[in-house]
């Protein structure tokens, strides 16, 4: 196999000596001046064309290597804002317990204080009147408690419209990214296919 290797080699380099050769005399003979500068002109032709092909797929490989970092770095973004997105839920979710257990107790207390003016409108009868005497100081101490519950409640529904804000938000920013990622994606993708082409 060695020898094969070897007498192909000194056939190649044969065939190469001789087309130098004949190449010289070729260009040395006036007759063949004209078809010698059209080969020239080809070969020039053939060599910047490889130029081309050559700085094109170069130029194609480096925006490929781009749109993935690109990706990478994106991806790194996905990570960190599905992370915040969980959060904000998670949040979301912890507000909205405590709002329930709050409008719980103000519902109870609304509850409390129909239920004490109900008595005491059949005690009163048709003809009405002050409210029995033994009822005022339940009836004040119901709407002390609401009184003291509404800074509670109104603060917690306004920390939950906040808190709501927050994750719409996060939940868009993810979006944005997420339709970025596949803009490039699809780019790359695109400068993948024209270098494969390009290569063939």
């Amino acid at each position: 196999r060695r020898a094969l290797g070897a007498l192909e080699k000194e056939r190649d380099e044969r065939v190469m000596h001789v087309a130098e050769t004949a190449r010289a005399r070729l260009e040395g003979d006036a007759r063949h001046h004209t078809l010698m500068l059209e080969l020239r002109a080809h070969e020039a032709a053939i060599a910047e064309g490889e130029a081309a092909l050559s700085s094109s797929a170069a130029e194609l490989e480096e925006r490929t290597r781009e749109l993935e970092r690109q990706l990478d770095e994106l991806a790194e973004t996905l990570r960190d804002q599905g992370a915040s997105v969980d959060r904000a839920r998670d949040e979301v979710r912890a507000i909205e317990g405590r709002l329930e257990r709050v409008e719980g107790r103000h519902k109870r207390i609304e509850i409390e204080r129909r239920a004490l003016l109900d008595v005491a409108r059949r005690k009163l009868g048709p003809a009405g009147g002050a409210l029995p005497p033994e009822m005022v100081g339940p009836l004040a101490e119901l709407d002390a408690r609401e009184a003291a519950l509404r800074p509670e409640l109104e603060e917690a529904r306004a920390t939950l419209e906040a808190a709501r804000a927050l994750r719409d938000a996060a939940v868009s920013a993810r979006e944005l990214t997420h339709q970025r990622a596949l803009e490039v994606r699809a780019r790359r993708d695109a400068f993948t296919n024209r270098r494969t082409q390009e290569l063939a």
